[in-house]
């Protein structure tokens, strides 16, 4: 049910041939609504849901 993401990152070339990296994403919250999702012999009814995430990430690499 997310759509859409924002995402931004960057890298920085550090000493003996290092690296650092930095990401951020927005999942843009979204919503569903189920109309007569949830089945009779379960209860019956709706199931209204939503949905949104962030993720930070931080890497480091290095060249053999």
């Amino acid at each position: 049910m997310i759509q859409n993401h924002v995402a931004i990152g960057a890298t920085w070339n550090i000493a003996a041939g290092g690296a650092l990296s930095v990401a951020y994403t927005d999942a843009i919250k979204g919503h569903v609504d189920g109309n007569q999702s949830i089945p009779a012999p379960f209860g019956g009814g709706n199931a209204n849901l939503s949905l949104g995430e962030n993720i930070f990430s931080v890497a480091y690499g290095w060249k053999l």
